[in-house]
C-alpha cells in the first residue's frame, strides 16, 4: 500500500536521508521506521523492569499477612461474584 507524503518538511528530511545514507527513500524511511519503534519498545521494558523492581522492593518491607491475604475470600463469594 503506497504511502502519500503531503508535508513538504517530510519530504524534504527523507530525501536528505536518503542522500546521506545512499539508500531509497523506501529503505531510508523503513529503516528510520524500525529504529524508533525498537527505541520505543526499549524505553517501554525499561518501565516494565523499574516496575518489577519497585514491587521486589516493597515486597522485602512487606507483612507476612500483608503477602498472603488471600483476597478472593474477602471480596468474592462461594460463586465467584463480588460481595
Amino acid at each position: 500500500m503506497p504511502i502519500n507524503i503531503k508535508n513538504e518538511d517530510v519530504t524534504r528530511l527523507v530525501n536528505q536521508l536518503a542522500r546521506e545514507t545512499g539508500e531509497t527513500v523506501t529503505d531510508a524511511v523503513g529503516k528510520a521506521a524500525a529504529e524508533r519503534l525498537a527505541r520505543l519498545h526499549r524505553q517501554k521494558e525499561g518501565v516494565a523492569d523499574k516496575l518489577r523492581a519497585i514491587a521486589d522492593d516493597v515486597a522485602k518491607h512487606a507483612s507476612k499477612e500483608w503477602l498472603t491475604w488471600d483476597y478472593d475470600a474477602d471480596l468474592y463469594d462461594e460463586k465467584g461474584l463480588p460481595k
